[in-house]
């Protein structure tokens, strides 16, 4: 019993402070977030998303300083996640992530995409994760399984123009 407490106490210290403190926070946000999917229609909810790029994928870029922040908003998501009571699937995930981001000015692109599904029947699956450059903030880098059906992101793209 004291070993496993001394273990969790070890494991709190070395936790970073931002995560700390944005994780009761977040834990509410991914409830809320879950319970705007289930009252609110996806019209709605995608005012919520960013702009708009259609299936135009490409990636928000960050300075080192935001991808850090982007880092440790990951992990915060993740662990609220795995204390959460309430389905968190990748879309409240996503929905929390793109909130944060934005609430730290860090540049994003949100992506939903779709696979056929592996069984019988030929269902689709539906995905959602969130991207800050390289680093995939929620639901992994996905752009191999699934094929992107729309982006939102906070952040256009540069063009040949813009540099």
């Amino acid at each position: 019993m004291v070993g496993r407490v001394a273990r969790k106490l070890r494991s709190v210290c070395r936790t970073p402070v931002f995560v700390l403190v944005w994780l009761g926070p977040t834990w509410l946000l991914l409830g809320l977030a879950r319970l705007a999917i289930l009252r609110l229609s996806h019209k709605r909810l995608a005012t919520a998303y960013g702009h708009d790029f259609g299936a135009d994928a490409w990636l928000a870029l960050a300075t080192p300083r935001q991808f850090h922040r982007a880092y440790r908003i990951r992990q915060v998501v993740a662990l609220a996640v795995k204390y959460s009571p309430w389905v968190a699937n990748c879309f409240p995930q996503a929905l929390v992530a793109r909130l944060l981001l934005g609430i730290y000015g860090i540049p994003y692109t949100l992506f939903f995409g779709v696979r056929h599904s592996a069984d019988v029947q030929g269902d689709i699956d539906a995905h959602a994760w969130v991207m800050t450059g390289g680093l995939p903030v929620t639901g992994g880098a996905s752009f191999g399984d699934f094929t992107v059906v729309r982006m939102f992101a906070n952040h256009a793209p540069m063009t040949g123009q813009d540099a």
